[in-house]
C-alpha cells in the first residue's frame, strides 16, 4: 500500500494562502484597535455633554461654555491643555470645546494625537466631534479617521 503526501507545490500554495489572510488580517487589526481607542473619546465628549454641560448651563445661563468652564486644561489630571501640543500621556486623545454664538450651542472636538499622548500615537490625524444645541435637543456626531 503506497502512502500519500503533499507535494512541495501544494504546501507552498497553502503557505502562500495563509500569508495573504494573515496580511489581510493585520490590517484590519490595526483598523479595529484604532476604532477602538476611539471609545475613549467618545466616552470623554459624552461625559461633557452630559453632565459638565448641563450643569454649567443649568447653573450659569448666558455666560457660555468653553475649555475652562468643562475643566479642560485646569486641575490635578487634566484631560488636554489648551492646544494640540499638550496631549497628556493618559488620552490618546486632545479635547477641545468651542462656546457657540448662543449660550446653550457648543462644540467639542477629540482630536487624535500624533505625539505626547497616551502611547501608541496616531500615525494618521483624526477627529470625533459632537455639535450640540441644548435649546433644540440636537446632538450631531462628525467624526474622520473611522472613530
Amino acid at each position: 500500500m503506497r502512502h500519500r503526501s503533499f507535494t512541495i507545490l501544494e504546501l507552498v500554495v497553502v503557505l502562500i494562502i495563509l500569508g495573504i489572510l494573515i496580511a489581510i488580517g493585520f490590517a484590519y487589526y490595526g483598523v479595529v484597535i484604532e476604532r477602538l481607542r476611539g471609545a475613549e473619546a467618545r466616552t470623554v465628549i459624552k461625559q461633557i455633554r452630559e453632565e459638565a454641560a448641563a450643569l454649567y448651563l443649568q447653573e450659569r445661563g448666558n455666560e457660555g461654555f468653553n475649555d475652562v468652564a468643562a475643566g479642560i486644561g485646569l486641575g490635578i489630571e487634566p484631560i488636554s491643555g489648551p492646544t494640540q501640543n499638550d496631549c497628556t500621556d493618559k488620552y490618546y486623545f486632545w479635547y477641545k470645546i468651542e462656546a457657540g454664538s448662543i449660550v446653550s450651542n457648543f462644540t467639542v472636538t477629540a482630536t487624535r494625537c500624533l505625539a505626547g499622548g497616551k502611547t501608541p500615537n496616531g500615525i494618521v490625524s483624526g477627529y470625533l466631534r459632537l455639535l450640540t444645541n441644548f435649546t433644540a435637543q440636537t446632538d450631531i456626531w462628525l467624526s474622520e479617521g473611522g472613530y
